[in-house]
């Protein structure tokens, strides 16, 4: 009987530690990168010379890449790599496609770690698009 009661414990015990880990408890947004304005909305304009500030908030070393692209062919126009240390901070990329005009995207990649249900570190890359149009001044 007493083997009973220390299994069902030992159950017990294992149930809630497993439980215990929800999303809500895993921290799995230790990278967050603001946009700037100009790209909060898709189809915004954007020149050659805009200024666009990323700012960033991470609890770790990271690289962000942003790639500017043509929307009919994902041709690469330009594409800028920064690193971002631990903090807070904020980095500039000034827009330069050369003389393309028309649709395109911006894409923002960077990697997000988490612990996941063993407590083990994972990551992954995450990835934003923003349809853009490119035109001149």
């Amino acid at each position: 009987m007493r083997a009973k009661v220390h299994i069902l414990f030992g159950l017990l015990l294992s149930i809630l530690i497993f439980v215990g880990c929800t999303e809500e408890d895993e921290d799995n947004l230790r990278c967050t990168i603001i946009c700037p304005y100009q790209l909060k909305v898709d189809n915004h304009i954007l020149h050659n010379g805009d200024d666009l500030k990323f700012e960033y908030l991470t609890e770790f070393n990271n690289t962000v890449e942003v790639v500017f692209a043509r929307g009919d062919t994902d041709e690469i126009l330009q594409c800028e790599k920064f690193k971002i240390k631990r903090g807070y901070g904020e980095a500039h990329i000034i827009v330069n496609v050369g003389d393309y005009q028309g649709t395109g995207y911006v894409r923002i990649s960077y990697i997000t770690k988490w612990k996941d249900k063993l407590f083990s570190d994972s990551s992954s890359w995450t990835t934003r698009s923003v349809k853009v149009h490119f035109e001149d001044m």
